[in-house]
Parts: C-alpha cells; sequence; structure tokens
C-alpha cells in the first residue's frame, strides 16, 4: 500500500472541510461585510460548485468566519480534494478579497523553516539533546548524575516529578520530564 493509496483512502472519509478565516480587531469592518468577504471568497474557489455554509462569529474580541465546505460536487458527486496547492488558493482569493473590503491582511504565520530555527533555541529542546548526549555518553547513572552537572544540568528526582533545569540558561523555573516528551516518560527509570 502505497502513501497515495493512504491519502486517496483518507480523502474518500472527508465529507466537509472546515476553514476559519480571521480579521484583525483593528478592522473597521461590520459582521455583515466580513459574512460577504468569507462568501465571495467561497464562491470564486469553488465556482459554486460546492455547497458550503459561512457563519461569522462575533462572540470574541475579533470578528472571524467558520466556514463549511461540502467535500462533493453537487453536479458530478466528484470531491474536492484539499491539498496545498488549494489551499495557496484561498488564501491568495481571501487575501484579495478582504483588501478590496478594506480589511488588514494578517501576516503568515511561521514557515517550517522558521519553526525549526526557533525550536533549536528552545529551552525544551536544548535541554533534551543535552540529556540524549549524557545518556550516549553514560557508563551508569552515578556517571550519568555526574556528567549532568558538568553541562550545566540540574537533574532532580526526589520529589513526585521529575524536573530538569539548565544552570548556564535564563531558566526562571525547571521543566518537568513529561514536558520534554510525549512518548517516553522522562523519570529515574528511564535513565537508569
Amino acid at each position: 500500500e502505497s502513501r497515495n493509496d493512504r491519502q486517496e483512502k483518507h480523502q474518500q472519509n472527508i465529507h466537509a472541510h472546515h476553514l476559519i478565516q480571521s480579521f484583525s480587531p483593528e478592522d473597521n469592518l461590520t459582521p455583515e461585510e466580513i459574512n460577504r468577504i468569507g462568501y465571495e471568497t467561497m464562491m470564486e474557489l469553488t465556482g459554486g460548485r460546492f455547497r458550503f455554509i459561512v457563519a461569522t462569529h462575533t462572540d470574541k474580541d475579533h470578528v472571524h468566519n467558520h466556514i463549511l465546505i461540502n467535500a462533493i460536487d453537487r453536479n458530478s458527486d466528484k470531491k474536492l480534494i484539499w491539498n496545498y496547492a488549494l489551499e495557496r488558493n484561498l488564501r491568495m482569493i481571501s487575501d484579495r478579497i478582504s483588501k478590496m473590503a478594506g480589511a488588514k491582511i494578517i501576516e503568515k504565520r511561521f514557515s517550517y523553516r522558521d519553526y525549526q530555527k526557533y525550536r533549536k533555541i528552545s529551552h525544551k529542546f536544548e535541554l533534551k539533546q543535552r540529556l540524549y548526549f549524557l545518556m550516549q555518553q553514560s557508563k551508569s547513572f552515578d556517571d550519568f548524575l555526574e556528567k549532568a552537572e558538568q553541562l550545566h544540568a540540574h537533574i532532580d528526582f526526589s520529589q513526585k516529578h521529575s524536573r530538569f533545569m539548565m544552570t548556564d540558561r535564563s531558566m526562571t523555573k525547571p521543566i518537568r520530564g513529561r514536558q520534554l516528551s510525549k512518548r517516553e516518560l522522562y523519570d529515574e527509570d528511564f535513565f537508569r
């Protein structure tokens, strides 16, 4: 079974797509105008072939649209395949229509590359790197604890939760072991 087969099976199980179209709180647009922006965006994206609902929420400090798109073409029973190109087209159409209506265009969030840069400077990432290095270089648990001090890693197994801290960084509070990994429990038994 290839990756494309799995993706195709996954697409077959999708009956609708849910999108959120956000607007800046500084936009001076009425909920009706924001709803119209959502409607025009969907009409241009789908060509009117797919049924959709645009619900404008005003309950938060910023007005936003929730958009549900039926995944089945109402004329030919073909599926709407959601992929990167369709998402990019949606963003371009939405930005153009929003700009014409006078809304601010929300800047792009982190790209994967930017996220990787951020992740590499985070305390959790660096602490995990040090712990894995210590595990590879240590011959015993006592050796692990001794080398941890040399690498400025403070390790505390005395409480209910294991706690880790880097003493050479500006960490204000320790990180619990369960926050370092979703798969493994960073407790004393894990390092023994």
